[in-house]
């Protein structure tokens, strides 16, 4: 057993990516390196007895875009598990909104930490890795050409269309101001940037009747397909963003950019961060256009624009002060003057508004979505919505649930 568990240890060592050997009766798992992904791992098994009818053959699981996991039985209740592994890299930002809401997400600092560390691999490669340490647990050979490469997509409710998506209105009674340009802002950076390909292949089943909208499978290749899929999306978030009074000019020099980076991708390219690239360009000229519409200095104009496309991470005064090239005292003065309230609370405010779509239209914890905004904890961030929309995160879910049944 020790010579085996060298010898996993030294291929470990030579490709650079996580070993397991898990026991799904007992849950007691054995990992190279020692870094426990106990939730990762009920996944994969999961996955595996739900696609795999034929328990000899391996599965190597793509979970979209392209994160790689690879699965092999060794007995009634012991797996072989390589990965999670990449074939490219990922930035910081992707993988925190990759790994939001999904149901391995407690692991999600151990599997950052591991994809950081381990090599970039393909599909070919990964399928080597798995045959040889199969070789070395059980002293039989696989046979590449029986294993299952199958790509994972999470389904997501999806909204009925983009029109529905981009139509400012008010939330309730109460927010009647979020009836302005901003709204196209909240929607469009919660909607896509979290939820990315699989919603739209969800929202792209309710353009299937003939129309100017019309969608099909134009390629048997999936970089080809991933392509096209992404330039009809664009397209049809610019027109809708255009129809709701976003300058046609900005809009179509973003997507002509974004698109051409898209047309000369890679093979197997991760096409996610061009989708949040996108929606975070419209986000920049719908939020200049809000600012404008409400005649804010420059200055202040400068500072709503960073909160709001940034809103996902920790803002102070301090940093906005510096973007801004003024002091904090007067960037602080000059603020609640022209917007009304004080900085911290304009932020929180943003912070609560892109929240309810995440609560109404994601299956995410409430503690991940505070975590998600960056709230010090879920106490404070309950606390503030309550405060805010005269219920909790959990009621507002509860009420949004209620109302689409």
């Amino acid at each position: 057993m020790s010579h085996r568990m060298q010898l996993l240890e030294s291929l470990q060592s030579a490709i650079n990516i996580p070993f397991c050997i898990y026991n799904n009766r007992t849950e007691i798992s054995f990992f190279i390196p020692d870094n426990p992904m106990p939730e990762l791992m009920k996944y994969v098994v999961s996955k595996y007895n739900s696609i795999c009818h034929d328990e000899t053959k391996p599965l190597i699981i793509v979970e979209q875009p392209s994160i790689f996991m690879a699965i092999s039985k060794l007995s009634d209740y012991s797996f072989l598990i390589l990965g999670p592994c990449l074939p490219q890299e990922h930035s910081e930002e992707f993988l925190n909104h990759f790994l939001f809401g999904k149901p391995y997400s407690k692991d999600k600092e151990i599997i950052k930490q591991h994809i950081k560390q381990s090599k970039l691999i393909s599909i070919e490669e990964l399928k080597d890795a798995l045959c040889l340490a199969y070789f070395i647990n059980t002293a039989q050979e696989l046979d590449k050409k029986d294993i299952i490469v199958e790509e994972i997509v999470d389904s997501k409710k999806p909204l009925d269309n983009l029109q529905t998506l981009l139509t400012t209105q008010a939330f309730n009674e109460r927010e009647k101001s979020y009836d302005n340009p901003e709204s196209i802002n909240n929607n469009l950076y919660s909607y896509f940037a979290i939820d990315g390909i699989p919603v739209m292949d969800e929202l792209f089943k309710k353009f299937s009747e003939p129309n100017e909208h019309s969608f099909t499978k134009m390629s048997l290749d999936h970089d080809r397909q991933t392509k096209y899929v992404f330039m009809v999306v664009a397209n049809k978030i610019c027109q809708e963003a255009i129809n709701s009074g976003v300058g046609e000019d900005a809009i179509n020099v973003i997507a002509e950019i974004i698109c051409q980076k898209v047309d000369s991708a890679p093979a197997y390219f991760d096409v996610r961060p061009y989708y949040v690239e996108l929606i975070s360009a419209i986000s920049e000229v719908v939020n200049t256009q809000a600012s404008v519409g409400k005649n804010y200095s420059p200055m202040v104009s400068t500072c709503v624009s960073y909160i709001n496309s940034h809103v996902l991470k920790k803002i102070n005064l301090k940093l906005l002060a510096d973007v801004c090239k003024v002091s904090e005292r007067w960037l602080s003065k000059c603020f609640r003057q022209e917007v009304g309230i004080a900085i911290p609370d304009y932020i929180n405010n943003i912070k609560l508004q892109r929240s309810l779509q995440l609560l109404k239209y994601s299956d995410a914890t409430i503690e991940e979505i505070s975590d998600f905004f960056s709230f010090s904890n879920q106490s404070y961030y309950s606390k503030l919505f309550k405060e805010k929309y005269s219920c909790t995160p959990l009621e507002y879910r509860n009420m949004s649930s209620m109302t689409s049944c």
